[in-house]
């Protein structure tokens, strides 16, 4: 028996978008990584869940990320590569901008990719490679490593630079 609230994950995802909107990200942004920490907390990914509201909050404080920051896809070449510039926000709702173009490029190409740029990234990848997934298409999700994170079986952070 659990004393706690059993929530759907859209339940959920409206709960923590709600705690994000009253705390200065705008609907954009609060929509996009709330979605994505319920569905982290779904599938028992406690590391990226709930866990990281606080987290995405700090960030927010500090300055790091744009709470009102609404993501533009780049100057379209046509080409495989489709850019997003997520303008100092989080890279989820940049990623949902970009998501049905990546899959019309990949479509037409056979092959795409999609560069997020100028964002923070702050949650769990499972539910990009869904997204991708859901279009029909395999993918794969990638972020930067940054010196502060220790590989993994790791004690301590890399700092040797690959050239």
């Amino acid at each position: 028996m659990t004393d706690g609230a059993i929530f759907t994950t859209e339940a959920l995802a409206r709960r923590i978008g709600a705690i994000f909107r009253a705390c200065g990200l705008n609907a954009v942004q609060a929509e996009a990584i709330a979605g994505v920490i319920a569905t982290a907390e779904r599938d028992a990914c406690r590391s990226h869940g709930l866990y990281r509201i606080e987290g995405v909050l700090r960030t927010l404080r500090a300055g790091k990320v744009s709470g009102d920051a609404l993501p533009e896809v780049c100057a379209d070449d046509g080409t495989a590569i489709v850019r997003v510039d997520a303008r100092g926000g989080l890279s989820n709702p940049a990623f949902a901008l970009g998501l049905p173009l990546l899959a019309e490029r990949a479509r037409a190409w056979g092959l795409a990719a999609l560069v997020i740029n100028d964002c923070t990234h702050f949650a769990v990848l499972s539910p990009e490679v869904e997204a991708v997934a859901a279009c029909g298409l395999a993918g794969l999700a990638l972020c930067p490593s940054y010196a502060s994170v220790a590989p993994a079986g790791g004690a301590r952070r890399c700092s040797a630079r690959i050239p």
